[in-house]
């Protein structure tokens, strides 16, 4: 009987992520569910919605709780304006609920080794990463319904709105004060000259400058596999989609890079790549 009910109230919450993955219509004018957040969010509750479905695969009862709150709860960020956030909320319950197998490196360690493992270690491993990779899909999915209903004021260096900040400080970074932020790599990511790029600088989410995915409790530092960051800057004409990925790993086909490399008390360089897209 318990068995049961886990497996009806999987189920529902199973159903809950697929909906939500669909954009809806307005009610009255109104969205329960921002389109250009489930537009976004949608290859993490797909990948939810399955992870539920596999009666292999346990789940503990802090991360069915974790995920009925997730969408049921008015207030999480599924139901708010900041897609960047929501999408930010989405992987870290997707985190929660296709969770790697643990490894014991007193018994196994090849199994610690990077890209190492056989039978259900190997396949988490692999689902793992085919969901990191539909996160990326689904950011570049969104970004032109994402952005493509921003007011004129939305790309105003002089006010961007909460929670953005802009890059056209071009004094030395102690001396920049948010949200001007230095101008960093993007006239070279941009091919501009810093005084033309000047006249129409990029903006981000602040959220574009955070670690996308949840950090390793004990180190703070990414996941193996996880980038250390991923997002989407604009200017008025361009979206400029970043992703920090380990040195090592082979660049996403069509982006350009690397830049920027950056070495964390994990041992790992990461470097940063960008596809540009028009607006």
């Amino acid at each position: 009987m318990k068995r049961d009910r886990i497996t009806k109230r999987r189920e529902k919450l199973a159903r809950m992520a697929e909906r939500a993955a669909i954009p809806e219509r307005p009610i009255r004018g109104t969205y329960i569910i921002r389109p250009a957040v489930s537009a976004a969010c949608a290859p993490s509750l797909q990948a939810i919605a399955a992870a539920l479905r596999d009666g292999t695969l346990p789940i503990d009862e802090e991360s069915l709780v974790a995920a009925s709150r997730f969408f049921t709860d008015g207030c999480t960020a599924l139901y708010g304006y900041d897609v960047t956030e929501a999408l930010r909320e989405t992987v870290r319950l997707q985190q929660k609920i296709v969770r790697p197998e643990p490894i014991n490196l007193g018994q196994a360690p090849v199994l610690a080794a990077r890209g190492k493992g056989t039978g259900q270690t190997t396949r988490r491993h692999k689902l793992k990463k085919f969901v990191l990779l539909a996160v990326c899909v689904g950011m570049l999915a969104f970004a032109a319904v994402a952005f493509g209903d921003a007011s004129g004021n939305y790309f105003d260096p002089s006010s961007p709105p909460a929670n953005h900040h802009v890059h056209d400080c071009t004094l030395p970074s102690s001396q920049c004060v948010y949200p001007h932020l230095g101008v960093g790599a993007f006239p070279t990511i941009l091919g501009e000259s810093i005084s033309t790029y000047l006249q129409d600088p990029a903006e981000c989410n602040d959220a574009t400058d955070k670690t996308l995915l949840p950090p390793n409790v004990a180190s703070k530092m990414p996941q193996q596999e996880q980038p250390l960051r991923a997002g989407i800057c604009y200017t008025a004409t361009t979206l400029i989609h970043m992703r920090s990925i380990d040195a090592n790993d082979p660049a996403p086909a069509g982006w350009s890079g690397p830049i920027a490399p950056t070495t964390l008390g994990n041992g790992v360089t990461y470097v940063t790549y960008w596809l540009l897209t028009p607006r």
